[in-house]
């Protein structure tokens, strides 16, 4: 099935997105301690999602895509807006959201 092969190369890079957001979490200051809680749970809810999704089908298993393409999203946003106040690292910034918007990308393909 289709879904089986796009959702193996999903889960790897959503393992690799969820570990790069985690990581650039770990460097964040406080007072932030909240927005930092938010994106690492949002960073594991992209390959969380999409594992559950696997084992389901129909519109069951598209739910849990949905599910892993909006914490991406989520997450990607949490970046952006830490990127912007000047509070992680540019390079683990940029690697982080390369990689959460290849997420995006895939889980958008797999709800289709």
């Amino acid at each position: 099935m289709k879904h089986k092969s796009s959702n193996f190369q999903a889960l790897t890079v959503a393992t690799q997105a969820a570990t790069a957001c985690i990581e650039l979490a770990n460097h964040v200051q406080h007072p932030f301690g909240d927005v930092v809680s938010q994106l690492q749970r949002a960073a594991l809810s992209m390959p969380l999602n999409l594992t559950e999704g696997a084992g389901r089908q129909g519109k069951a298993r598209r739910n849990f895509y949905r599910i892993a393409y909006g914490s991406a999203r989520e997450a990607k946003q949490i970046v952006e807006i830490l990127a912007n106040l000047n509070l992680v690292d540019t390079t683990e910034y940029e690697k982080c959201l390369e990689l959460v918007d290849r997420v995006c990308a895939m889980c958008w393909k797999l709800t289709r």
